[in-house]
């Protein structure tokens, strides 16, 4: 039933009620408005980021839900959402798209979209190109123009028109240009770079067809040189002329070079018969002084001409005599040199040819007294090495020797401290009987005692035949437990959980179902204390039908 505005005075709407006998009291509807803050955030409103839907604390703190989602996501606040069954439109999806996508569209984890695909065996989405369908038209193009041309014709890539046609066993369009006579004119008159330049041709091109034609190649001379140029090569250094001259380096070298004109500064100074006569009559120090070079010009120039040298280094080889060759491998071959006046290379060759072994000097051995002795065996080797002041390999070697065991870090186990042990804590019979904690409690569970006075509660047979015949959380309040350790309890023992289900606090109440369809989506959550959406839901999931108010 519809009313209108019309068939009720204005005198009759009083307080936002429609008044009438024959009806009742109906509310009138208004349409809410909100006001929206954007000032800084509380405590308190920051607390309840990520217990609560973002929607819901939106409509509870006045604010928008894009203001509350960029102020969660800022922080870091991960947004509790419980897991909720897979849908046929979001199964449909997977193996379409990526995993990765599909898990964004979904706002599900990438593990949960793949764990999902591969239960139910649908295979991973592999991207394929769009294959381009080709009409008899375009085959028709292909060869007839350059691949690149025919790709911006038709829209598409180069490389699709290139594999198209490689398929097809087309050969490619060759863009040529015959050569006139004028252009062939033009070959060798030019260098081959300029001659491309000027009739717009590639310089590949042009040289193939000038090599064809057995046309040579132009060689472009310089600039002449004058009269006044050609006397002053030689006169000075290659590259003063050519700065001078404005010349390359080379140009100058090659002229002079073919024009027989020494140069007047040579780098090397060649060497004279004269000088080459002096080499061999007296030694090389008083040749390199004569002449003026360096002294290793005049040995290497002796080398290559094969004269003797006439003041040879080389001294007799020395003779060695019983005491000598005692200090041999007694002292450094340094401090032997030292002592017998010679080079330390003629000790060392000596010494090896002998095949005596080199000197090395011992470190400084602590003697061991009795009383260091008589410790061995009595402790650990590495507490008798803090007591001692050695090291670990020199204690374990003088025990070694004497023939006595190694002292084990373990303690053993005696009858006495035996019976401590379930009698008393572990930290009580480790603090007497000097065992680590760790081995006390491994003791004590080899010989299944159980810790006295622990404060662990153990679950007796009376607990365990609870589990199963209610709730958890009911079965936790009866035995004074905490429901998940109920829970983990019977999941252990393997008990089927009871069929009963306790209340959710959520639940609705035949009072709050029945204001469903008989006000508007938006007056239901003001009087249930509840979410537009929840109300929606619910009236959806019962098949109740909205009326259309008008007022």
């Amino acid at each position: 039933m519809n009313w209108s505005r019309q068939q009720f005075p204005t005198s009759q709407l009083k307080g936002g009620f429609v008044c009438d006998r024959s009806l009742k009291f109906l509310p009138k509807v208004k349409r809410a408005t909100r006001k929206y803050r954007n000032g800084g955030w509380t405590v308190a409103e920051l607390k309840e980021l990520g217990r609560v839907p973002d929607s819901v604390l939106a409509r509870r703190l006045g604010r928008t839900i894009k203001e509350v989602v960029a102020e969660r996501e800022s922080r870091r606040v991960a947004l509790e959402t419980p897991p909720r069954r897979w849908t046929a439109r979001e199964i449909r999806l997977l193996g379409t798209m990526p995993d990765r996508e599909t898990a964004r569209r979904l706002r599900r984890g990438y593990s949960s979209v793949r764990n999902q695909r591969l239960a139910l065996k649908i295979p991973v989405f592999k991207p394929r190109a769009q294959n381009r369908v080709w009409t008899r038209a375009e085959v028709r193009l292909l060869g007839t123009a350059p691949d690149r041309e025919i790709a911006k014709r038709l829209g598409c890539r180069t490389y699709v028109v290139r594999s198209r046609r490689h398929a097809l066993g087309i050969a490619p369009a060759v863009k040529a240009r015959r050569w006139t006579a004028v252009e062939d004119k033009v070959l060798g008159t030019m260098t081959d770079r300029e001659a491309a330049r000027r009739l717009n041709r590639h310089i590949g091109s042009v040289t193939v067809r000038r090599r064809a034609l057995g046309i040579p190649a132009h060689v472009p001379h310089g600039k002449t040189w004058a009269a006044r140029e050609i006397k002053l090569l030689g006169t000075m250094p290659d590259s003063e002329l050519a700065r001078r001259l404005n010349r390359s380096l080379s140009a100058v070298e090659t002229k002079r070079i073919l024009l027989g004109v020494p140069y007047l500064k040579p780098r090397y100074r060649k060497w004279t018969p004269a000088e080459d006569e002096l080499l061999g009559v007296m030694p090389d120090e008083e040749v390199a002084r004569q002449v003026g070079r360096p002294i290793e010009s005049v040995r290497t120039r002796r080398y290559r001409l094969k004269v003797p040298d006439p003041a040879p280094r080389i001294s007799a080889p020395r003779k060695w005599i019983a005491n000598e060759t005692k200090l041999l491998g007694r002292f450094p071959d340094a401090e032997v040199a030292r002592r017998l006046g010679c080079e330390t290379h003629c000790v060392t060759r000596y010494r090896v040819k002998l095949k005596i072994p080199s000197f090395r000097r011992l470190p400084n051995w602590k003697p061991w007294s009795r009383a260091e002795e008589k410790l061995l065996g009595t402790m650990t080797d590495k507490d008798l090495m803090k007591k001692l002041g050695r090291s670990i390999n020199a204690i374990r070697t003088r025990r070694s020797r004497a023939g006595l065991p190694p002292v084990s870090r373990y303690v053993s186990w005696d009858a006495e401290q035996l019976s401590m042990v379930g009698k008393l804590r572990d930290e009580e019979v480790a603090a007497k009987t000097g065992h680590p904690v760790d081995s006390v409690a491994i003791k004590r569970r080899k010989l299944g005692l159980p810790m006295p006075r622990s404060k662990v509660r153990h679950w007796t047979s009376q607990e365990d035949v609870l589990l199963g015949t209610d709730t958890d959380k009911a079965i936790g309040r009866q035995i004074g437990r905490h429901h998940s350790v109920v829970t983990e309890r019977r999941n252990k023992l393997k008990i089927p959980r009871s069929g009963k289900r306790c209340p959710r606090p959520n639940d609705w109440k035949p009072k709050e179902i029945g204001l469903l369809g008989t006000a508007p989506d938006r007056e239901v959550p003001r009087l249930t204390g509840r979410s537009i959406d929840a109300a929606k839901c619910r009236r959806h999931k019962l098949g109740i039908r909205l009326r259309k108010w008008r007022i």
